[in-house]
């Protein structure tokens, strides 16, 4: 718990500061330092530490890796990103093709020519998928902390 308390309070400390008027700027960190001191008040369990790096990366993440679709296959069909990254499918196929993960963690709909179909990764993991039309086109994305 403290460490999801320290991550809240850094978030909204950062989200004040971005939405303060520079003149009152110096309201950030008092606002911060109370709610520390109320948060530390209060009963503290732990949480598992991959919880809390997920929680960590998917805030400080937020790479976009495209992956186009062209004669009936992806052209990177395999991809590393970290946790907290979209990958963005794009056909520039004259056919129509849709993402399907082999474990039905993500789906899109039919994507005509021009079409794209974006998914954020928020568990590291491999995420092997394919096209629900012409099954010979797979891929995957390895999804590392």
């Amino acid at each position: 718990m403290k460490i999801r308390s320290l991550i809240m309070v850094l978030t909204i400390a950062s989200l004040l500061a971005a939405c303060t008027p520079k003149d009152a700027s110096t309201q950030v960190p008092t606002l911060a330092l109370e709610m520390t001191e109320t948060m530390e008040s209060r009963e503290h369990t732990s949480i598992p530490a991959e919880v809390a790096s997920a929680t960590l990366a998917s805030i400080s993440s937020g790479n976009v890796f495209d992956i186009e679709i062209s004669g009936f296959t992806f052209v990177q069909n395999t991809v590393t990103i970290k946790i907290g990254d979209t990958v963005n499918w794009i056909n520039q196929d004259g056919a129509t093709h849709t993402i399907v993960a082999d474990d039905d963690s993500f789906k899109s709909s039919s994507l005509k020519n021009g079409n794209s179909f974006s998914h954020t990764f928020g568990i590291a993991g491999t995420y092997t998928y394919h096209c629900g039309i012409h099954s010979s086109m797979t891929g995957s994305v390895i999804v590392e902390p």
